[in-house]
């Protein structure tokens, strides 16, 4: 079953932010496509380094070995992804690599269906969007 965490900061009603079910599970999954390998010191392998292949052209991209990776990670990290509906794509985006992630989630009992997309803007910078059930968010 998927959790909420508290973040750093207030919502509208001076209350403390708390992300929801699908939130949270972005979060962690740019936790571990952001950081390097061995950020975590009790799961060393743990981290994919996503930057690497946004500064890349899209048809040098394995999708196949991302998505590889990120079920083994996800499978010690995050149970509540199913691993076997997991799924990454890459096209060219404004001449930019883009990464799209489907994670299939278990939300409150029942099945959700989060989309995430990363690559880097005109300044080089990375950014990235995600829609849960069809819904834009943000974190």
């Amino acid at each position: 079953m998927a959790s909420v965490d508290p973040v750093y900061g207030v919502d509208v009603f001076e209350e403390t932010k708390v992300l929801s079910e699908s939130q949270t599970m972005v979060n962690q999954v740019l936790m571990i496509l952001l950081n390097k390998p061995g950020f975590y010191p009790s799961i060393p392998w743990l981290g994919m380094d996503v930057q690497q292949y946004l500064y890349t052209f899209a048809e040098d991209i394995d999708d196949l070995n991302i998505k590889a990776k990120l079920a083994t990670q996800c499978k010690a990290l995050l149970p509540d992804i199913q691993d076997g509906e997991l799924d990454v794509y890459s096209i060219d985006y404004e001449g930019h690599p883009l990464l799209i992630f489907t994670l299939p989630v278990l939300v409150d009992e029942s099945n959700s269906m989060v989309t995430l997309g990363i690559t880097v803007n005109d300044k080089g910078e990375m950014v990235y969007k995600f829609v849960a059930n069809d819904k834009t968010q943000v974190l």
